[in-house]
C-alpha cells in the first residue's frame, strides 16, 4: 500500500503546477514543470509586479567536471554555483532560494547577463551550468501585465553562448 501523505503531497505539487499554468499565456515550458520551481516562481510572482526575473535549473555536472575538485568549475576554486549568485546578487538581483533571480528592471537584467564571467558561459566537453534557464518579463499576478499573466522566454543563451 502507497503512502497517502506521498499522494496528497503529489496532488498538491501537481495542483501547484497547474496553477502557475493557468497563469501564463504560453505552454510551461520543462523547467516550470518541476513542481518545486513552479511553487517557487508562483509564490514570487504573487509579491512582486513588474520586476523581470531568471529562473535557473541548475546542473551540477557543470559545477563537477574535474575529479579532484568537487563543486568547482574546470577545477578551479572559486568557481561554483555559490560564486554565480553572489554575482547574480551583487549586480542587483534579489534571490529566492538559488533559483529564481528578480532584478528591478530589464536593462538590470540584461546588464547582469552581459557581464556575467567567461566561465560560466557555454564550454565544449564540460557539461554547462544549468540544464535550463528562463526569463520572466512580467511576474505579476495583478499589475500591468494584462490581469493575470506571467510571460516567459528562453534564457539559455546567457549561459551557454
Amino acid at each position: 500500500m502507497s503512502n497517502p501523505f506521498e499522494y496528497i503531497r503529489n496532488r498538491v505539487q501537481q495542483h501547484n503546477i497547474n496553477q502557475l499554468a493557468r497563469i501564463c499565456n504560453q505552454d510551461l515550458p520543462a523547467i516550470l514543470q518541476d513542481p518545486h520551481i513552479a511553487i517557487l516562481v508562483f509564490k514570487v510572482s504573487k509579491k512582486f509586479s513588474d520586476m523581470p526575473a531568471i529562473v535557473i535549473q541548475w546542473n551540477n555536472g557543470g559545477f563537477n567536471d574535474v575529479p579532484i575538485s568537487p563543486n568547482n568549475r574546470n577545477g578551479i576554486a572559486g568557481q561554483n554555483k555559490n560564486a554565480i549568485i553572489n554575482f547574480l546578487t551583487a549586480n542587483g538581483a534579489v534571490n529566492y532560494h538559488d533559483t529564481v533571480f528578480l532584478f528591478r528592471d530589464g536593462p538590470a537584467l540584461a546588464t547582469c547577463e552581459h557581464n556575467l564571467p567567461q566561465w560560466v558561459r557555454h564550454q565544449t566537453a564540460i557539461p554547462d551550468v544549468c540544464t535550463a534557464a528562463i526569463r520572466v518579463n512580467c511576474i505579476t499576478v495583478k499589475g500591468l501585465c494584462g490581469g493575470s499573466r506571467i510571460e516567459f522566454e528562453p534564457f539559455d543563451q546567457a549561459f551557454n553562448r
